[in-house]
């Protein structure tokens, strides 16, 4: 029952963010944080905030890997490249969420949303 609520959650998190929206569903720390924020970090060239942005994304990949086993990514990308992908992301979307790019990440990587 806990899996199967924890699967939901994590289905219902990587399709909330497709549309850039958390809501109904509570997403925590840097996954909230908007494009346009996230860029003016990049910028500023602040490595420390990108790392912390990079690892965020890498526990959510992880997060939605053990939710759903029976369609996980296939590899949770490295810091760099996670950074330019979120780069590209919020260039293109910048009033997305964090969460947004992160969702797309996951697609791009090969796990699937309903």
């Amino acid at each position: 029952m806990k899996r199967a609520a924890v699967t939901c959650a994590a289905v219902m998190a990587v399709a909330l963010a497709e549309v850039a929206s958390a809501q109904g569903v509570y997403v925590g720390g840097e996954g909230t944080v908007e494009c346009g924020a996230y860029l003016k970090t990049r910028r500023e060239n602040n490595e420390t905030q990108a790392y912390i942005y990079a690892t965020w994304v890498r526990g959510f990949i992880s997060g939605y890997n053990v939710a759903t086993s029976g369609s996980p990514t296939s590899k949770i990308p490295g810091t760099d490249t996670i950074l330019a992908y979120l780069d590209k992301h919020c260039r293109e979307k910048p009033l997305d969420l964090l969460i947004a790019g992160a969702g797309a990440l996951v697609k791009e990587t090969g796990g699937t949303t309903k």
